[in-house]
Protein backbone atom coordinates (compact mmCIF):
# COMPACT_ATOMS: atom_id res chain seq x y z
CA UNK A 1 0.00 0.00 0.00
CA UNK A 2 1.70 3.76 -1.06
CA UNK A 3 1.89 6.51 0.92
CA UNK A 4 -1.05 8.47 -0.74
CA UNK A 5 -3.11 5.45 -0.12
CA UNK A 6 -2.63 4.85 3.38
CA UNK A 7 -3.54 8.89 4.34
CA UNK A 8 -7.04 8.21 2.63
CA UNK A 9 -7.10 5.12 4.56
CA UNK A 10 -6.55 7.21 7.76
CA UNK A 11 -8.80 9.76 6.50
CA UNK A 12 -12.00 7.70 6.37
CA UNK A 13 -10.89 5.40 9.56
CA UNK A 14 -10.21 8.58 11.66
CA UNK A 15 -14.23 10.16 10.21
CA UNK A 16 -16.15 7.01 9.94
CA UNK A 17 -18.92 8.91 12.28
CA UNK A 18 -19.02 11.54 10.28
CA UNK A 19 -19.08 9.55 6.88
CA UNK A 20 -21.96 7.77 8.62
CA UNK A 21 -23.99 10.46 9.86
CA UNK A 22 -24.62 11.29 6.26
CA UNK A 23 -25.28 8.04 4.63
CA UNK A 24 -27.52 6.71 7.66
CA UNK A 25 -30.21 9.16 7.68
CA UNK A 26 -30.13 9.58 3.76
CA UNK A 27 -31.00 6.05 3.47
CA UNK A 28 -33.51 5.83 6.05
CA UNK A 29 -35.53 8.80 3.67
CA UNK A 30 -34.88 6.79 0.45
CA UNK A 31 -36.23 3.78 2.81
CA UNK A 32 -39.12 6.38 3.50
CA UNK A 33 -39.80 7.55 -0.29
CA UNK A 34 -40.05 3.51 -1.10
CA UNK A 35 -42.64 2.58 1.59
CA UNK A 36 -44.32 5.24 0.78
CA UNK A 37 -44.34 5.29 -3.19
CA UNK A 38 -42.45 8.67 -3.48
CA UNK A 39 -41.30 8.79 -6.41
CA UNK A 40 -38.54 7.74 -8.03
CA UNK A 41 -40.44 4.63 -5.99
CA UNK A 42 -44.10 5.13 -7.00
CA UNK A 43 -46.22 8.05 -8.26
CA UNK A 44 -46.32 10.39 -5.05
CA UNK A 45 -44.34 13.33 -5.22
CA UNK A 46 -42.32 15.67 -2.71
CA UNK A 47 -43.50 18.68 -4.19
CA UNK A 48 -45.91 19.83 -2.19
CA UNK A 49 -47.24 23.05 -1.23
CA UNK A 50 -45.00 26.21 -1.84
CA UNK A 51 -42.25 23.82 -3.44
CA UNK A 52 -44.56 22.83 -6.07
CA UNK A 53 -46.10 26.31 -6.98
CA UNK A 54 -43.14 28.56 -5.97
CA UNK A 55 -39.48 26.91 -5.54
CA UNK A 56 -39.42 23.80 -8.24
CA UNK A 57 -40.27 26.28 -10.94
CA UNK A 58 -38.08 29.28 -9.62
CA UNK A 59 -35.63 26.74 -9.28
CA UNK A 60 -36.46 25.34 -13.27
CA UNK A 61 -35.69 29.13 -13.79
CA UNK A 62 -32.50 29.04 -12.33
CA UNK A 63 -31.53 26.03 -13.96
CA UNK A 64 -32.46 27.20 -17.36
CA UNK A 65 -30.60 30.08 -17.02
CA UNK A 66 -27.09 28.63 -15.71
CA UNK A 67 -27.18 25.98 -18.39
CA UNK A 68 -28.26 28.30 -21.05
CA UNK A 69 -27.14 31.88 -19.91
CA UNK A 70 -29.44 34.62 -20.09
CA UNK A 71 -29.44 37.53 -17.15
CA UNK A 72 -29.39 36.57 -13.32
CA UNK A 73 -30.96 40.30 -12.18
CA UNK A 74 -34.16 40.00 -14.74
CA UNK A 75 -37.00 37.21 -15.70
CA UNK A 76 -39.87 37.79 -18.10
CA UNK A 77 -40.98 34.65 -17.17
CA UNK A 78 -44.24 35.63 -14.11
CA UNK A 79 -46.34 38.73 -13.59
CA UNK A 80 -45.08 40.48 -17.06
CA UNK A 81 -41.32 40.03 -15.58
CA UNK A 82 -39.38 40.23 -12.62
CA UNK A 83 -36.49 41.21 -10.45
CA UNK A 84 -34.59 37.93 -10.67
CA UNK A 85 -31.55 38.73 -7.94
CA UNK A 86 -33.66 39.30 -4.87
CA UNK A 87 -35.55 35.62 -5.66
CA UNK A 88 -32.16 34.35 -5.73
CA UNK A 89 -31.24 35.26 -2.85
CA UNK A 90 -34.39 34.05 -1.07
CA UNK A 91 -34.88 31.16 -2.35
CA UNK A 92 -31.68 30.05 -4.52
CA UNK A 93 -28.72 31.07 -2.44
CA UNK A 94 -27.43 27.37 -2.01
CA UNK A 95 -24.77 26.27 -3.52
CA UNK A 96 -26.03 22.76 -3.94
CA UNK A 97 -28.74 24.15 -6.68
CA UNK A 98 -25.30 25.04 -8.91
CA UNK A 99 -25.81 20.86 -9.08
CA UNK A 100 -28.36 22.07 -11.55
CA UNK A 101 -26.25 22.56 -13.71
CA UNK A 102 -25.54 19.26 -14.56
CA UNK A 103 -28.94 18.17 -14.10
CA UNK A 104 -30.80 17.84 -17.31
CA UNK A 105 -33.86 20.12 -18.23
CA UNK A 106 -36.67 17.30 -17.66
CA UNK A 107 -34.88 15.73 -14.42
CA UNK A 108 -35.23 19.09 -12.42
CA UNK A 109 -37.86 17.08 -9.78
CA UNK A 110 -34.98 13.91 -9.44
CA UNK A 111 -32.58 17.26 -9.11
CA UNK A 112 -34.67 18.84 -6.27
CA UNK A 113 -34.93 15.65 -4.70
CA UNK A 114 -30.76 14.98 -4.58
CA UNK A 115 -30.38 18.17 -2.97
CA UNK A 116 -32.86 17.70 -0.34
CA UNK A 117 -31.28 14.49 0.10
CA UNK A 118 -27.96 16.19 0.22
CA UNK A 119 -29.28 18.88 2.52
CA UNK A 120 -30.53 16.27 5.01
CA UNK A 121 -26.98 13.84 4.92
CA UNK A 122 -24.86 16.99 5.53
CA UNK A 123 -27.26 17.78 8.13
CA UNK A 124 -26.24 15.13 10.27
CA UNK A 125 -23.03 14.71 9.37
CA UNK A 126 -22.03 18.43 10.22
CA UNK A 127 -23.79 17.31 13.76
CA UNK A 128 -21.98 14.74 14.25
CA UNK A 129 -18.91 16.67 13.19
CA UNK A 130 -20.32 18.85 16.04
CA UNK A 131 -20.57 16.32 18.90
CA UNK A 132 -17.36 14.55 18.15
CA UNK A 133 -15.68 18.14 18.27
CA UNK A 134 -16.99 18.76 21.58
CA UNK A 135 -16.92 15.31 22.92
CA UNK A 136 -13.62 14.45 21.49
CA UNK A 137 -14.89 11.08 21.02
CA UNK A 138 -16.39 9.63 17.23
CA UNK A 139 -18.49 7.01 19.06
CA UNK A 140 -21.65 5.46 17.58
CA UNK A 141 -23.40 7.66 19.73
CA UNK A 142 -22.42 10.67 18.00
CA UNK A 143 -24.30 8.58 14.80
CA UNK A 144 -27.11 8.12 16.49
CA UNK A 145 -28.13 11.65 17.30
CA UNK A 146 -26.35 13.09 14.58
CA UNK A 147 -28.68 10.90 12.62
CA UNK A 148 -31.91 12.24 14.69
CA UNK A 149 -30.83 15.28 14.13
CA UNK A 150 -30.65 15.27 10.57
CA UNK A 151 -34.11 13.59 10.72
CA UNK A 152 -36.06 15.76 13.18
CA UNK A 153 -39.39 16.65 13.06
CA UNK A 154 -38.67 20.16 11.70
CA UNK A 155 -37.19 18.75 8.66
CA UNK A 156 -39.67 16.16 8.23
CA UNK A 157 -42.66 18.41 8.34
CA UNK A 158 -41.00 21.30 6.67
CA UNK A 159 -38.70 19.78 4.18
CA UNK A 160 -40.81 21.31 0.83
CA UNK A 161 -39.46 24.36 1.83
CA UNK A 162 -36.35 23.22 0.68
CA UNK A 163 -34.62 26.56 1.41
CA UNK A 164 -34.46 26.59 5.17
CA UNK A 165 -32.98 22.74 5.17
CA UNK A 166 -29.66 25.11 4.57
CA UNK A 167 -30.15 26.34 7.94
CA UNK A 168 -30.91 23.06 9.44
CA UNK A 169 -27.48 21.70 8.12
CA UNK A 170 -25.45 24.81 9.09
CA UNK A 171 -26.52 25.21 12.32
CA UNK A 172 -24.23 22.88 13.97
CA UNK A 173 -21.36 24.88 12.20
CA UNK A 174 -22.40 27.98 13.55
CA UNK A 175 -22.64 26.68 16.83
CA UNK A 176 -19.09 25.24 16.74
CA UNK A 177 -17.42 27.71 14.94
Amino acid sequence: MNSTQAKINRFFSKNKAIFAAFVIPVFIVLIAFLTEGIYPFGENQIAVIDMYHQYVPFLSELQYKLQEGGSLFYTWNGAGGSNFWNLISYYGASPLNLLLVIIPKKFIMEGVTLILLIKIGLAGSFMALYLKNINKTGSMAVVGFSTLYALCSYVMAYYWCIMWIDAVALLPLCILG
